[in-house]
């Protein structure tokens, strides 16, 4: 009889058995390449158009109302808003693979740009969610102090507006772990290539 733990000879088995190499063509990876490009594109695109809206609906409304409070959380959702677009154009613009490049330097291209978004994405509290959240709870005062018999519904909705905001960092989160993924599998493609 021996001291080994049941299964552990086909643990071993298995942990011993060859394995084949990833392999990705040249076109695949170009392919791959240009399809986050496109995807980052399209993103940063419906980012700036949703940015703008609220922007300029928070301006209006600025102007319109009278309320000082909320006026100036308003203001401050502008510039917040301003920030989070600047940001996103400067450190989340996708780069372009050159058409020439040979096969390892469109896969470090392409793992290069999937690093890049990875760390936005995981700095999406300080540049995307963060900036608006003065101006938010300005607003949500200046609601409050003018109108303290809706205080419930005014906390309700304040409750929806910070769910929403959790929402969207989880959501965030869970692509910085899919990018991850994307980055360790061309890890193990080059090291393949390497080896």
């Amino acid at each position: 009889m021996t001291n080994k733990p049941p299964g552990s000879d086909i643990r071993n088995l298995w942990q011993t058995q060859p394995t084949e190499p990833l392999t990705m063509s040249i076109q695949q990876i170009r392919h791959k390449a240009e399809k986050f490009e496109r995807n980052i594109n399209f993103r940063n695109v419906v980012e700036t158009i949703a940015a703008v809206c609220a922007m300029a609906c928070a301006g209006w409304l600025a102007v319109v109302l009278d309320n000082t409070i909320v006026r100036i959380g308003l203001a401050l959702i502008v510039v917040g808003a301003l920030y989070m677009v600047r940001q996103l154009h400067r450190h989340g613009s996708a780069g372009t693979l050159s058409t020439d490049a040979t096969a390892l330097a469109s896969m470090e291209f392409y793992q290069a740009e999937l690093i890049r978004q990875r760390d936005l994405l995981r700095r999406v509290w300080s540049w995307y969610l963060g900036p608006l959240l003065p101006g938010a709870a300005l607003l949500y005062l200046g609601v409050l102090m003018q109108r303290p018999d809706k205080a419930l519904d005014i906390g309700l909705n304040g409750l929806v507006f910070a769910l929403i905001f959790l929402a969207i960092g989880a959501l965030n989160l869970y692509a910085t772990k899919k990018l991850q993924e994307e980055v360790d599998e061309l890890d193990s493609l080059k090291n393949g290539e390497s080896s």
